[in-house]
């Protein structure tokens, strides 16, 4: 459904994973939405064996989670 690369957050001075939505699927209203559930849905998992969702929002049009 995307790719996910390594970004450095330039506040926080972290290392963090951006998940990036396919541009193709991203024209695809219910996939889009399906996206944004996953984003909300991995923002209220609280575990230290799961990654913390910091932030989700559209960037030039694609959706992004990191």
């Amino acid at each position: 459904m995307g790719s996910v690369w390594t970004a450095h957050h330039l506040t926080l001075k972290v290392d963090v994973a951006v998940k990036f939505m396919d541009g193709a699927l991203a024209t695809m209203p219910e996939l889009r939405s399906r996206f944004e559930r996953e984003a909300r849905a991995a923002a209220l998992l609280q575990s230290p064996n799961v990654v913390r969702v910091l932030d989700y929002g559209l960037d030039g049009g694609m959706p992004y989670i990191a």
